[in-house]
């Protein structure tokens, strides 16, 4: 089993995370943007919970860890949280295929909650059930 990449939580080494954004591909720039565009559109809004691209599964297992194996009927999503304009915080996590992500900024809260005790610290990954989000 290869040694997986850890990198440090971007609190403590916000340079480190800065050069894998800069470092990353355009694919990965498009879905930055889209979650900046997310919180411009909505400025009452600090979370989001969106599903993750597969270039997003690639480049975090390439540049920051491996993720575990998908479990049968889930898919990768994405927390979101924007901690100030510009400086969001993303944790991915598995959940049923067939989950929803329009949700509240409640709900979307909670569920980054959830994922951010699931995962036990910045690289560690969790699986949180979508259905029981309120």
């Amino acid at each position: 089993m290869p040694k997986s990449r850890r990198r440090p939580p971007a609190a403590e080494h916000p340079r480190a995370c800065i050069m894998v954004v800069r470092s990353a591909p355009p694919e990965i720039g498009v879905l930055i943007e889209a979650d900046r565009r997310f919180f411009e559109r909505f400025p009452e809004r600090s979370h989001r919970i969106r599903h993750m691209a597969p270039v997003e599964v690639q480049f975090f297992c390439e540049h920051v860890d491996a993720l575990p194996p998908l479990l049968d009927g889930m898919r990768w999503f994405v927390a979101v949280k924007q901690i100030t304009p510009g400086s969001r915080d993303r944790i991915p996590f598995q959940g049923p295929t067939n989950a929803e992500v329009d949700m509240t900024e409640t709900q979307a809260r909670g569920l980054y909650d959830v994922a951010r005790r699931a995962a036990g610290g910045a690289d560690s990954f969790g699986i949180v059930d979508l259905r029981g989000a309120e």
